[in-house]
């Protein structure tokens, strides 16, 4: 059951990723970096966000309902 409630979890933020990614590339855009180097930062930025709201606030409360 765990591996089945990650797995739709990580389905949920996934489907956030491309608005974010958009909104941190505008975000850096505006603020006067090049257009290449703002996707790749924000590719990072957006990733190792995702990274860690999957690590943490998801597990934990995954974790919180089954047990383990």
């Amino acid at each position: 059951k765990y591996n089945e409630a990650f797995a739709i979890k990580r389905k949920e933020v996934q489907g956030k990723q491309r608005t974010l990614l958009e909104a941190e590339v505008k975000r850096r855009v505006a603020a006067g970096e090049g257009a290449f180097s703002a996707q790749f930062g924000a590719m990072k930025a957006v990733s190792l966000q995702m990274k860690a709201e999957l690590q943490t606030r998801l597990h934990h409360a995954i974790i919180d309902e089954y047990g383990g």
